[in-house]
């Protein structure tokens, strides 16, 4: 059983992370600000130029970029005259809307799948605390491995449960994005602490399952992964080439890390 859950942890990781590319690829281009590469994967194995946007396909589909126009100048002018194809050339309103429509449209698709799965809001809460818990290393993974045994036994389709699960944490981790609505010099800052704070969560993950014995569950996860990720690599492509997307030189990037233990 805990092989198949690794894998479909690993589906999981290829649907939020494809998710995550639609779900700011579309509100970006309906808010006619330009896009310049989108990553899909880790270990770049393949790039292609679709309508002058570079998109690169990783081998493991377990994060995912959107590179914009105009999110982050470090060279910043106070007069700098931003075009209307740049990111912080919109409005606040606009802005936000653009930040947060990702996050808010995968929250809702990971609790209409964890609700559809069969589980009720209090055991997703549950399983949400848990989760961070053992992200901040407040609580240890063994801990989380009993309780998801009991997760999946709640749930009337434990693989509609896992997928919406990790959908809606990394539609919650996205929600990190919001400190491209600062800026200058502290919207920098905070962007670097916040990846800096994602690379250190996501190797003492990575390290506590290796020392936890869970070696053979990562395997199946990045198994899982690559298998689900093929589609997203074929849609991703479809998607560019049929949106009026606009392009420009300026290369800037919002990221989407998850964590391998979720």
């Amino acid at each position: 059983m805990i092989e198949n859950v690794s894998i479909w942890i690993g589906v999981g990781f290829a649907i939020a992370n494809f998710l995550f590319v639609v779900s700011f690829v579309l509100p970006t281009t309906i808010g006619g600000v330009t896009i310049n590469r989108i990553s899909y994967g880790l270990g770049k194995f393949m790039e292609k130029k679709v309508k002058g946007i570079s998109i690169e396909f990783g081998v493991l589909p377990i994060s995912s970029s959107i590179d914009m126009a105009g999110v982050i100048a470090l060279d910043e002018d106070p007069n700098h005259e931003w075009k209307s194809t740049d990111y912080r050339g919109q409005n606040f309103i606009k802005q936000l809307l653009i930040v947060l429509s990702g996050p808010v449209i995968m929250i809702v698709i990971g609790l209409l799948l964890s609700l559809g799965a069969g589980l009720s809001t209090a055991i997703i809460n549950i399983a949400l605390k848990r989760v961070f818990l053992t992200i901040v290393f407040a609580e240890d993974i063994s801990t989380l491995i009993s309780f998801f045994e009991l997760y999946l036994t709640a749930a009337t389709n434990p693989f509609l449960a896992v997928i919406g699960i990790v959908v809606l944490i990394q539609g919650i981790l996205s929600l990190t994005n919001l400190q491209m609505l600062y800026n200058g010099e502290s919207k920098i800052s905070l962007a670097l602490v916040l990846l800096l704070l994602l690379l250190v969560v996501t190797i003492g993950l990575y390290s506590r399952f290796i020392i936890g014995g869970f070696i053979l569950e990562c395997l199946y996860v990045l198994l899982g992964a690559l298998i689900a990720g093929i589609i997203p690599y074929i849609l991703i492509l479809f998607l560019v080439a049929n949106l009026p997307i606009t392009v420009d030189d300026f290369d800037d990037v919002i990221d989407s890390v998850l964590p391998m233990e979720e």
